[in-house]
């Protein structure tokens, strides 16, 4: 609704799904619904990535970098949106990230709740810094990699060897479950609420049956082999992500809010708000933090746009 709402790409991660923004599309597409104005309605696409869910899966696996170019063309070529904001956490965040860089005349934002992209010489996840990096940002990069060296298991298995998990989950709808739920128990805020309380069976038992019914766990680990190969871990030497970038810093207890600091390297950071509470899946733990931020970053670049 409203007289001009702005094209907004949502991009899912795993082990989620397009079903995981239910509790936030309407706050965007209709906020005149929940108190908010009609002036700040967004038209919101939120397309699967090739091989998760009912999307299909691709001849080959296929990484952050080819999936950008086809919702670029799905945007623009086949929606007709000449310029969009694109928001992504998990798979979602590299993706509109690269949609960032190599599409600046397409893109009027980058909105981020991770930042897996980033300076040379410092990759996401690794513990490595660039020369003269602060004592803050050396701290951060070893607590990162502290985490990452417990939790990580399952990113190597996928990146590496993504058929051996595919053949033993494939007739085991136990298994999907159990592999999937402890990524939503182990990735979410659990501070100030219990796990049963931050999601419901109902949206558990969704997001495990869309990749069950459609047959699509194993190849939604494909993307974790096809990244191994397009590298876009970092951007290039001298270079950022120069568009308008929001970032929404949930307190995600394995992939750790990246400092301001550290972000600015990579992107155009216009935007950063420290989030009080809420992990790695803000649209079912927090989701009026992940829509108030949402639309605070839009109106934030609005008059850069207008211009």
């Amino acid at each position: 609704t409203g007289p001009s709402p702005r094209p907004l790409l949502i991009v899912p991660g795993w082990p989620y799904s397009f079903h995981s923004y239910s509790n936030t599309v309407e706050r965007l597409a209709h906020p005149e619904r929940f108190g908010g104005r009609v002036e700040d309605a967004f038209s919101v696409v939120i397309p699967s990535i090739p091989g998760f869910g009912f999307s299909g899966r691709p001849a080959a696996p296929m990484g952050p970098r080819r999936v950008a170019e086809l919702f670029d063309n799905l945007m623009v070529g086949t929606l007709g949106y000449e310029r969009y904001m694109a928001h992504g956490g998990d798979w979602g965040a590299p993706i509109v990230d690269f949609l960032g860089f190599s599409r600046p005349e397409h893109i009027t934002g980058v909105h981020l709740t991770m930042v897996l992209v980033r300076a040379d010489g410092a990759p996401a996840l690794s513990g490595k810094m660039a020369p003269g990096a602060s004592e803050a940002e050396q701290a951060f990069a070893g607590a990162e990699i502290a985490v990452w060296v417990k939790e990580g298991a399952y990113a190597q298995l996928a990146a590496t060897k993504p058929l051996s998990p595919a053949y033993a989950m494939a007739d085991s709808p136990v298994g999907i479950a159990a592999w999937i739920v402890e990524a939503f128990h182990a990735w979410s805020d659990r501070r100030e609420q219990p796990f049963e309380a931050l999601f419901s069976h109902d949206q558990l038992l969704t997001e495990v049956m869309l990749y069950l019914v459609s047959g699509s766990f194993g190849t939604s680990t494909w993307i974790d082999a096809a990244d191994e190969q397009e590298q876009f871990y970092t951007v290039p030497l001298g270079k950022r992500i120069e568009v308008p970038v929001g970032i929404a810093a949930f307190p995600d207890p394995v992939f750790l809010p990246v400092p301001r600091e550290i972000a600015e390297k990579s992107h155009n950071v216009v935007h950063y708000t420290v989030m009080p509470r809420g992990g790695h899946f803000p649209f079912y733990e927090v989701p009026e933090l992940l829509v108030d931020d949402l639309r605070k970053f839009a109106t934030a670049i609005a008059p850069q746009n207008d211009r």
